[in-house]
């Protein structure tokens, strides 16, 4: 719910939120240059986020079997509205005297597929590797189903002032790493159980000793 009540806050008002940031203490000049390169970054950082509209983040491995038949899952992007916001903060450093951050919403999915495959080629390995080795994708309207499931998330870069010009603190490659290791914890898989005509069941509560 706080990540859906965020992503409304940035529909509903962009161009204020685009306006808002913290400035105390900010000199103008680096306030001025920082709004220039924001508009440039956050355009290349979105276009990077909608490379995987298409694509998955990472390659997906097959998590549960039954038969010749494996489900695989992975992220990939719905959408990247065109909101953002940015903030930019004085600090004590001599090295970075200013750091900021350029927020924005994605719409994350994670995608679910069922192949029928050979377990050599497919089990505990890649998608990419299965259906290489003559996989298909494979769907039943009940037990074997594909499905998406809609993933809200507000990314955060953040970006350091240094020797007079504006740098990310981090990669992005290694940014989009770490929010896919994010959303896979929060949104783990279904436990390695086959299905049946009642869906995936549940794993069983262990037994008292």
């Amino acid at each position: 719910m706080r990540l859906r009540a965020a992503l409304l806050l940035f529909v509903a008002f962009p161009v204020l939120a685009a306006e808002g940031p913290s400035t105390d203490g900010v000199d103008a000049r680096v306030l001025s240059e920082f709004k220039t390169f924001a508009e440039r970054e956050v355009a290349a950082q979105k276009d990077g986020f909608r490379r995987y509209i298409e694509n998955f983040i990472e390659e997906p491995i097959a998590g549960i079997r039954t038969g010749r038949k494996f489900l695989f899952s992975g992220f990939k992007v719905e959408a990247v509205p065109d909101v953002w916001t940015f903030d930019v903060r004085k600090t004590d450093s001599i090295v970075s005297p200013y750091r900021a951050v350029i927020e924005f919403p994605v719409i994350f999915i994670r995608a679910s597929i069922w192949v029928r495959g050979e377990r050599e080629f497919c089990e505990r390995q890649t998608l990419k590797n299965c259906l290489d080795h003559g996989g298909e994708l494979y769907e039943t309207a009940i037990m074997y189903k594909s499905s998406a499931q809609r993933i809200p998330h507000n990314v955060e870069r953040e970006y350091l002032y240094q020797d007079g010009s504006w740098a990310p603190k981090s990669d992005f490659d290694l940014v989009l790493k770490q929010i896919a290791l994010a959303l896979d914890t929060a949104n783990p898989m279904t436990p390695s159980r086959a299905p049946s005509l009642f869906g995936i069941p549940p794993s069983p509560s262990p037994t008292p000793e």
